[in-house]
Protein backbone atom coordinates (compact mmCIF):
# COMPACT_ATOMS: atom_id res chain seq x y z
CA UNK A 1 0.00 0.00 0.00
CA UNK A 2 1.00 3.17 -0.70
CA UNK A 3 1.61 6.20 1.43
CA UNK A 4 -1.18 8.53 0.20
CA UNK A 5 -3.45 5.00 0.15
CA UNK A 6 -2.68 4.34 3.27
CA UNK A 7 -3.03 8.01 4.94
CA UNK A 8 -6.56 8.38 2.97
CA UNK A 9 -7.60 5.31 4.68
CA UNK A 10 -6.59 5.99 8.14
CA UNK A 11 -8.44 9.20 7.88
CA UNK A 12 -11.40 7.64 7.01
CA UNK A 13 -11.39 5.17 9.86
CA UNK A 14 -10.74 8.86 12.33
CA UNK A 15 -13.62 9.94 10.78
CA UNK A 16 -15.84 6.94 11.71
CA UNK A 17 -14.25 6.67 14.94
CA UNK A 18 -16.60 8.82 16.61
CA UNK A 19 -19.68 7.65 15.55
CA UNK A 20 -18.62 3.69 16.50
CA UNK A 21 -16.87 4.99 19.91
CA UNK A 22 -20.05 6.24 21.05
CA UNK A 23 -22.74 3.17 19.83
CA UNK A 24 -23.56 1.24 22.82
CA UNK A 25 -23.08 -2.52 24.08
CA UNK A 26 -25.29 -4.15 22.13
CA UNK A 27 -27.98 -6.49 23.38
CA UNK A 28 -26.92 -10.74 22.48
CA UNK A 29 -28.97 -12.98 24.46
CA UNK A 30 -27.45 -15.84 22.62
CA UNK A 31 -24.75 -17.53 25.12
CA UNK A 32 -24.49 -19.23 28.08
CA UNK A 33 -22.03 -19.44 30.50
CA UNK A 34 -21.70 -23.03 31.31
CA UNK A 35 -20.46 -25.30 33.75
CA UNK A 36 -17.50 -26.15 31.67
CA UNK A 37 -17.01 -22.56 30.91
CA UNK A 38 -16.73 -21.89 34.33
CA UNK A 39 -14.26 -24.61 35.40
CA UNK A 40 -11.99 -23.68 32.42
CA UNK A 41 -12.56 -19.45 33.96
CA UNK A 42 -11.69 -20.95 37.64
CA UNK A 43 -8.92 -23.15 35.99
CA UNK A 44 -6.78 -20.26 34.59
CA UNK A 45 -4.00 -18.83 35.68
CA UNK A 46 -3.49 -15.37 37.65
CA UNK A 47 -1.78 -12.43 37.00
CA UNK A 48 -2.59 -10.55 40.16
CA UNK A 49 -4.06 -11.82 43.36
CA UNK A 50 -5.91 -15.08 43.72
CA UNK A 51 -7.63 -15.25 40.34
CA UNK A 52 -11.25 -16.45 39.33
CA UNK A 53 -12.51 -18.32 42.62
CA UNK A 54 -15.81 -20.71 42.11
CA UNK A 55 -17.74 -19.32 44.88
CA UNK A 56 -16.62 -15.43 44.76
CA UNK A 57 -17.57 -15.38 40.70
CA UNK A 58 -20.26 -17.12 40.27
CA UNK A 59 -22.71 -17.21 43.23
CA UNK A 60 -25.34 -15.79 41.16
CA UNK A 61 -24.01 -12.09 40.66
CA UNK A 62 -23.79 -11.24 37.32
CA UNK A 63 -20.07 -12.06 35.49
CA UNK A 64 -18.60 -9.40 33.18
CA UNK A 65 -15.72 -10.91 31.07
CA UNK A 66 -13.65 -8.42 29.02
CA UNK A 67 -10.69 -9.54 27.19
CA UNK A 68 -7.67 -7.31 26.73
CA UNK A 69 -4.14 -7.15 25.76
CA UNK A 70 -1.53 -4.38 27.07
CA UNK A 71 -1.10 -2.92 23.64
CA UNK A 72 -4.79 -2.45 23.05
CA UNK A 73 -5.69 1.54 23.81
CA UNK A 74 -9.24 1.14 23.97
CA UNK A 75 -8.92 -1.66 26.66
CA UNK A 76 -6.94 1.33 28.76
CA UNK A 77 -9.74 3.30 28.28
CA UNK A 78 -12.73 0.22 29.20
CA UNK A 79 -10.31 -0.22 32.63
CA UNK A 80 -10.98 3.67 33.39
CA UNK A 81 -14.65 3.13 32.50
CA UNK A 82 -14.86 -0.28 34.74
CA UNK A 83 -13.16 1.75 37.54
CA UNK A 84 -15.69 4.65 37.60
CA UNK A 85 -18.29 1.96 37.20
CA UNK A 86 -17.02 0.43 40.36
CA UNK A 87 -16.11 3.82 42.61
CA UNK A 88 -19.67 4.35 42.25
CA UNK A 89 -21.51 1.17 42.86
CA UNK A 90 -18.92 -0.87 44.60
CA UNK A 91 -17.28 -4.14 43.30
CA UNK A 92 -20.35 -6.30 44.32
CA UNK A 93 -22.85 -5.49 41.50
CA UNK A 94 -20.83 -7.12 38.70
CA UNK A 95 -18.14 -9.74 39.00
CA UNK A 96 -15.77 -8.84 36.30
CA UNK A 97 -12.75 -11.27 35.25
CA UNK A 98 -10.20 -9.31 32.76
CA UNK A 99 -8.50 -11.93 30.77
CA UNK A 100 -5.38 -11.29 29.02
CA UNK A 101 -6.28 -12.56 25.43
CA UNK A 102 -3.93 -12.90 22.35
CA UNK A 103 -0.41 -12.27 23.79
CA UNK A 104 -0.94 -14.26 26.56
CA UNK A 105 -1.09 -17.35 25.16
CA UNK A 106 0.78 -16.83 21.70
CA UNK A 107 3.87 -16.30 23.66
CA UNK A 108 4.21 -12.68 22.53
CA UNK A 109 3.60 -10.93 26.22
CA UNK A 110 6.48 -10.57 28.46
CA UNK A 111 4.42 -11.78 32.08
CA UNK A 112 6.21 -9.08 34.03
CA UNK A 113 5.31 -6.53 31.92
CA UNK A 114 1.61 -7.83 31.78
CA UNK A 115 1.52 -7.92 35.53
CA UNK A 116 2.97 -4.62 35.65
CA UNK A 117 -0.05 -2.86 33.31
CA UNK A 118 -2.76 -4.92 35.20
CA UNK A 119 -1.41 -3.35 38.88
CA UNK A 120 -1.07 0.20 36.85
CA UNK A 121 -4.32 0.10 35.31
CA UNK A 122 -6.68 -2.32 36.25
CA UNK A 123 -9.04 -2.17 39.69
CA UNK A 124 -7.79 -4.30 42.09
CA UNK A 125 -11.22 -5.46 42.72
CA UNK A 126 -11.19 -7.20 39.48
CA UNK A 127 -9.66 -11.02 39.14
CA UNK A 128 -7.16 -11.06 35.91
CA UNK A 129 -6.10 -13.91 34.14
CA UNK A 130 -4.08 -15.10 31.66
CA UNK A 131 -6.45 -16.90 29.15
CA UNK A 132 -6.28 -19.43 26.66
CA UNK A 133 -7.55 -20.56 22.96
CA UNK A 134 -10.63 -22.75 24.99
CA UNK A 135 -11.48 -19.26 26.90
CA UNK A 136 -12.27 -17.64 23.47
CA UNK A 137 -13.98 -20.81 22.01
CA UNK A 138 -16.41 -21.12 25.21
CA UNK A 139 -17.97 -17.41 23.57
CA UNK A 140 -18.25 -18.58 20.13
CA UNK A 141 -14.51 -17.59 19.15
CA UNK A 142 -13.05 -14.36 20.30
CA UNK A 143 -11.46 -12.88 17.33
CA UNK A 144 -11.22 -9.08 18.54
CA UNK A 145 -10.47 -6.84 21.30
CA UNK A 146 -11.23 -5.30 23.27
CA UNK A 147 -14.43 -8.14 23.96
CA UNK A 148 -16.85 -7.78 26.51
CA UNK A 149 -19.47 -10.38 27.39
CA UNK A 150 -21.95 -9.36 30.31
CA UNK A 151 -24.02 -12.07 31.94
CA UNK A 152 -26.71 -12.01 34.47
CA UNK A 153 -26.42 -14.46 37.43
CA UNK A 154 -27.99 -17.49 35.77
CA UNK A 155 -24.61 -17.29 33.29
CA UNK A 156 -27.27 -15.94 30.21
CA UNK A 157 -25.60 -13.60 27.94
CA UNK A 158 -27.29 -9.76 28.40
CA UNK A 159 -24.85 -8.17 26.05
CA UNK A 160 -21.89 -8.61 24.89
CA UNK A 161 -19.40 -5.79 22.55
CA UNK A 162 -16.94 -6.79 20.29
CA UNK A 163 -15.05 -10.46 19.93
CA UNK A 164 -16.68 -11.26 16.68
CA UNK A 165 -17.91 -7.81 15.60
CA UNK A 166 -16.59 -6.40 12.61
CA UNK A 167 -16.29 -2.76 14.45
CA UNK A 168 -12.93 -4.37 16.08
CA UNK A 169 -11.41 -1.95 17.88
CA UNK A 170 -13.93 0.88 17.16
CA UNK A 171 -15.47 0.66 20.82
CA UNK A 172 -15.04 -0.54 24.36
CA UNK A 173 -17.87 -0.94 27.41
CA UNK A 174 -18.66 2.13 29.34
CA UNK A 175 -19.56 2.71 32.80
CA UNK A 176 -23.16 3.60 31.33
CA UNK A 177 -23.33 0.53 29.26
CA UNK A 178 -22.72 -1.16 32.26
CA UNK A 179 -25.28 0.52 34.36
CA UNK A 180 -27.43 0.02 31.56
CA UNK A 181 -27.55 -3.40 31.12
CA UNK A 182 -27.78 -4.55 34.65
CA UNK A 183 -30.94 -1.80 35.12
CA UNK A 184 -28.14 0.32 37.80
CA UNK A 185 -29.01 3.23 35.15
CA UNK A 186 -30.92 6.49 36.62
Amino acid sequence: MDRRTFLATALAGLAAAPIALSRPAQAQGSLQLTAAARDRLVGLPAIRGAGVEAARYFDGTPVLLSFWATWCPPCRAEFEQLRDFIAKHGPDKVRIIAVNWIEAFAGSGDPARVEAYARRVIDPSIAVVIGAPETGDDLGGVRTIPAVYLFNGDGQEIFRQGGNDPTHGMGFMRARDLEVALGLAT
